[in-house]
């Protein structure tokens, strides 16, 4: 995951296969850190240097190659890096 995303395609004869969708070189975020999926389909990539919103142009629950990449990366002078993904809130009591 940290210099890719990958498909893994499996069938029930135990053929196995693995596909680079996206390598970070393709990638402002230069490395990946995780991955959960979004509320409207698709899912965000997260990376050192930003997040990522991936999904396909039709509401589809797989990802291909031809994937819409949108990417959001904070100014450089803010020196924010290692972002997370962090999908609930706790608060103190």
């Amino acid at each position: 995951m940290p210099d890719g995303l990958f498909e893994f395609n499996a069938t029930e004869q135990g053929a196995r296969q693995v596909s680079l969708l996206r390598s970070t070189a393709q990638t402002r975020l230069e490395k990946f850190l995780g991955m959960t999926l979004a509320a409207q389909g698709g899912f965000w990539i997260t990376g050192a240097r930003g997040l990522a919103r991936v999904r396909e142009p039709e509401a589809t629950r797989t990802v291909t190659a031809e994937a819409v990449w949108q990417e959001f990366l904070p100014p450089e002078s803010l020196n924010i890096q290692n972002f997370s993904n962090r999908s609930k809130m706790r608060t103190e009591t």
